[in-house]
């Protein structure tokens, strides 16, 4: 089956509709085409990242934003298979108690079961997934959107800066190769 395509009209409506600013939508649209291309295809909900368990448009690693996953699966009415009270608690709140142990982990089984989810699901929910993912960072160390994108996209940033900044260095050198041109033709003009 084919993968179903979106726009960045499709993802900017998607954004908006769970609550991000206008600023935010500017931020994150790129760097989510960034993300989750697959064949210089961007906005491909399917796709997983090289080098992490990381999925989706907003490419949320699964061994590390389960609170995330959790959230937008079940605000989408999914079932996270096997979910303990203790897990479902520390999923909601992204906090362990002092007293109690981290199982905010998934099992092997709820892991596949997440990855899976996160592949076949729609535009909306990767939308939701993003925002909760957000919330996830926030919840855990008070971080606000400012604050969570460079520990959400850590090198993405820097890569679409630096591709930028060589792409003005090309589109320079270019100019640079024209004046010489120009020069030379100049040069050649006087001489006849």
């Amino acid at each position: 089956m084919a993968e179903k395509e979106y726009s960045t009209q499709d993802v900017i409506e998607a954004l908006a509709a769970e609550d991000f600013t206008e600023e935010q939508i500017r931020i994150l649209v790129p760097i989510l085409a960034y993300e989750s291309r697959v064949g210089g295809k961007p906005f491909v909900l399917s796709a997983k990242d090289s080098e992490s368990p990381s999925y989706g448009l907003g490419q949320a690693n699964v061994t590390t934003m389960e609170s995330a996953i959790w959230m937008a699966i079940n605000e989408t009415g999914g079932e996270i298979p096997g979910a303990t009270e203790q897990q479902l608690r520390q999923w909601e709140t992204s906090i362990v108690q002092e007293n109690e142990e981290d199982v905010r982990d998934f099992t092997p089984e709820q892991e596949e079961y997440a990855i899976d989810y996160i592949k076949n699901a729609d535009l909306t929910f990767h939308a939701k997934l993003v925002r909760h993912m957000f919330h996830q960072k926030e919840l855990e160390t008070n971080d606000t959107f400012e604050t969570a994108l460079p520990k959400l996209y850590v090198f993405t940033p820097i890569i679409m800066n630096l591709d930028r900044q060589l792409l003005q260095l090309q589109q320079f050198l270019q100019l640079l190769q024209l004046q010489q041109f120009l020069q030379q033709m100049m040069g050649k003009r006087k001489e006849c």
